[in-house]
């Protein structure tokens, strides 16, 4: 099937479909308004339209897009970031029959709406035109459908992991003199709240020394914030990591004992969580977002109230003193992660949806 996606070429969910599906030996282009910087396969066709990111660019590139759609006549258009690239596709497919299915990333969603009528508007018109709106949460869908009512219904399309990657250790690191490990990989922002780990790791350390450590991987503009909050509070026993390549989080993530993510803002999804469980981990994250629907609450990890601290410690303390909830939890998270979050699941349902046009 020839499959066109529209996309940012910086965004490693929307560059890891492109990759799977060539993979899977559809003929796939890939057409992004900016600098293409992540991986492609070379058996992906790739345009661009711009070495430099600007907003018009969507409405520039329209023409250029409508030029390629007509030479590859490809079955397919499938825009990932509705009000951005949704917009040059509808754009570039004014006149033109060809099948459009838009994903909801989050920000369109729970953002882009409210900044004026014709924000809205915009949107709405876009998901309007396309055949098929798809969403990676149930939150997500449930919001657009309050904001937009009338317009269809999305299809839940979450993302997978790869399981054969992230997966448990095969064997039991030594536990003699071992601290048990918390953790995250996430990009140092206030809306993900990684202030508000290091102080409920500072309580529980103070409660119990010598037990626990904190490993903080990821960069971001709170990065020197983060360290100077750690160094206030006395906290030795926390690591930051920076940046880590991508090949090495699967190794990371096996390294922890309880995976952490104390978000503070609207989280569409929960990719981090996702590969932790998938790693066998257990999960503490927010109840906030898509990411109750990611953890399972007292199965595959903990819920606690976002910004609260104190809960989050609380919550922290209960997996640190009861060994076998933390193993029952991480054997059920990674027989969850198998069962909802495949990524080759997640390809078989996207082709699925794809393939109902080509058989119309």
């Amino acid at each position: 099937m020839k499959i066109l996606l529209v996309a940012s070429g910086k965004s490693f969910h929307a560059t890891r479909w492109a990759n799977s599906l060539a993979n899977r030996g559809h003929e796939v282009l890939f057409y992004s308004i900016g600098t293409i910087t992540r991986p492609l396969s070379e058996k992906i066709k790739k345009y661009s339209f711009s070495d430099s990111y600007s907003k018009l660019n969507y409405i520039y590139s329209s023409l250029q897009l409508r030029q390629i759609i007509k030479a590859e006549s490809p079955e397919i258009l499938h825009a990932h970031y509705s009000s951005g690239n949704g917009l040059l596709a509808a754009l570039s497919l004014l006149g033109i029959k060809t099948p459009f299915v838009t994903s909801l990333y989050g920000t369109e969603v729970f953002d882009f709406p409210k900044k004026s009528f014709i924000h809205k508007h915009i949107l709405g018109s876009i998901c309007n035109r396309a055949d098929v709106v798809l969403s990676t949460s149930q939150v997500m869908a449930n919001e657009f459908c309050s904001v937009f009512n009338g317009v269809k219904e999305p299809i839940i399309t979450p993302f997978g992991v790869d399981v054969d990657s992230f997966k448990p250790r095969v064997e039991s690191l030594d536990k003699t003199n071992k601290k048990l490990r918390f953790g995250i990989v996430k990009k140092m922002e206030h809306k993900y709240g990684i202030d508000l780990l290091i102080r409920a790791t500072k309580k529980l350390i103070d409660k119990y020394p010598d037990s626990i450590e904190l490993v903080i991987a990821g960069g971001g503009g709170k990065e020197l914030e983060l360290r100077k909050l750690a160094n206030s509070l006395g906290l030795e026993e926390v690591s930051f990591l920076g940046w880590v390549d991508n090949s090495s989080v699967p190794d990371l993530l096996r390294s922890i004992d309880i995976f952490v993510v104390p978000s503070r803002c609207f989280e569409s999804f929960g990719v981090a969580a996702v590969e932790a469980q998938a790693c066998g981990v257990p999960c503490i994250v927010s109840n906030i977002g898509g990411l109750p629907e990611v953890v399972s609450d007292g199965e595959t990890g903990l819920l606690f109230e976002p910004e609260n601290t104190e809960d989050l410690y609380m919550k922290m303390e209960h997996l640190l003193v009861n060994a076998k909830t933390r193993y029952e939890m991480g054997v059920a998270a990674r027989k969850r992660a198998l069962e909802c979050f495949n990524w080759e699941k997640s390809l078989d349902q996207m082709e699925e949806i794809y393939f109902r046009f080509k058989a119309s």
